[in-house]
């Protein structure tokens, strides 16, 4: 790699405060650090080594599924990759146990990693041979993601029952079939927009930034502001999971994150749609929501790892990140990506100390503000960064996903078919 060890330790820390940086402050993601750093890496050259950035760059990933749980549950504002976790761990802050959705997250995510390294090599393997095939079938497996979700809605969010029966759940089922369908058709448009989408402010333009936190943050920001909510003193930490169900739900999450980080076109919020449908409602509501954070941690996390192998074996990004590694002017060997793999493991638990030690602070921070106003604020800041990172193309973007990300709050359909953005128009592209 031809950095040495000062040099490893130092990018490493880079790419840890990077991904600490872009998963605390809503709507930044890491993917636009990752091109930033890639556009300025040739003018750097003389001074960076091209794959010292590259250490940045992955470190900074993996440190960003850590923490994104903190503003996706604490403020309501997930990423398109946390989007589904943050339903049923907001519900877990307003119940008080926000603290619990904190630790739980960062464990799905810390045994994702122990995980991968132990089935690094055979998934490697396997997936080397049959991710073609898989990709293949991937429209039907998608398609059947959305028959499951309208079949299944009875009214809640993820990992409650709803309690609409007879004319009452065809009705509700025919709501959620609506948010589907206009999710999906702004998916479509923003999907085929996405190459055209003008020049931001700072990287490459994003439109996926501005359509999933106008369907998943500023609907939730809006309404608590209208409302005034408050958030309630939060409880201890304790965990009402049993340990057993928490490495079974990683295991599960870190498996899916592992397979679909393969798979063309399909993202960690994709991935999170095959966690749902594999964690169908249990009868214990509590436990169900606790292992669905895990899980949903647990792929994003795993998805974050194995894209970067799949980039070595099939030379196919799978990521954001992944592209933007691509473009620097750098041989990427083996060694590079044992050397990749030894900076995940040391930044993961780095990230999952800071994780828990935030999550024991921030709801009491949150709470002394007047929640109405830190609503508005956030709600303004994510216009700024809508703008920044996508230009003026972003705005009507966000107010329109913000619509149809209204739409669950009003016919009490469960948020999650919101995620018709992606599954739709990727039954048709795939």
């Amino acid at each position: 790699m031809g950095i040495g060890a000062g040099g490893f330790l130092l990018f490493c820390l880079a790419g840890f405060a990077i991904g600490c940086l872009s998963g605390l402050v809503p709507g930044l993601h890491v993917n636009n650090l990752a091109f930033l750093l890639a556009g300025i890496a040739g003018a750097a050259s003389e001074f960076v080594a091209p794959t010292g950035i590259g250490l940045v760059m992955v470190t900074a990933a993996v440190t960003h599924t850590f923490l994104d749980v903190l503003p996706s549950i604490v403020l309501g504002v997930p990423d398109e990759s946390m989007a589904l976790v943050a339903l049923p761990g907001h519900r877990m802050v307003l119940e008080g146990e926000g603290r619990e959705a904190v630790v739980l997250s960062a464990a799905g995510s810390m045994l994702a990693v122990v995980f991968s390294f132990f089935v690094a090599v055979p998934v490697t393997l396997m997936m080397v041979r049959a991710y073609s095939t898989l990709s293949a079938y991937m429209p039907l497996v998608l398609a059947g993601t959305v028959v499951y979700l309208v079949v299944t809605e009875r009214g809640g969010e993820v990992g409650t029952h709803g309690t609409a029966t007879g004319r009452d759940a065809l009705a509700v089922r025919a709501k959620a079939l609506v948010v589907l369908g206009a999710s999906g058709l702004l998916g479509w448009y923003v999907l085929h927009l996405e190459p055209d989408a003008g020049s931001a402010v700072v990287g490459e333009p994003t439109l996926l930034m501005p359509l999933f936190v106008g369907l998943f943050g500023v609907p939730i920001l809006a309404v608590s502001a209208f409302e005034n909510s408050e958030i309630p003193e939060q409880k201890p930490h304790a965990l009402r999971l049993p340990r057993r169900s928490v490495l079974v739900n990683a295991v599960g999450g870190g498996f899916a994150g592992s397979l679909v980080g393969w798979i063309p076109g399909v993202s960690p919020a994709v991935a999170t749609s095959f966690v749902q449908s594999l964690l169908p409602d249990s009868e214990d509501e509590p436990s169900s929501m606790r292992a669905f954070v895990v899980a949903v941690s647990g792929v994003d996390t795993s998805n974050a790892v194995f894209a970067l192998l799949a980039l070595y074996y099939i030379g196919l990004p799978r990521s954001g990140t992944m592209v933007a590694l691509t473009r620097l002017d750098a041989r990427f060997g083996f060694d590079d990506v044992v050397a990749y793999l030894v900076g995940v493991a040391f930044v993961s638990v780095a990230a999952f100390a800071v994780t828990v030690a935030l999550g024991k602070h921030a709801f009491g921070a949150v709470r002394r503000a007047d929640y109405r106003v830190l609503s508005v604020v956030i709600v303004v800041m994510l216009v700024v960064l809508t703008f920044v990172f996508s230009g003026f193309v972003g705005l009507p973007i966000l107010v329109a996903s913000t619509v149809v990300g209204l739409v669950p709050n009003y016919t009490r359909v469960r948020r999650v078919n919101c995620m018709g953005a992606l599954l739709l128009p990727l039954i048709l592209l795939l």
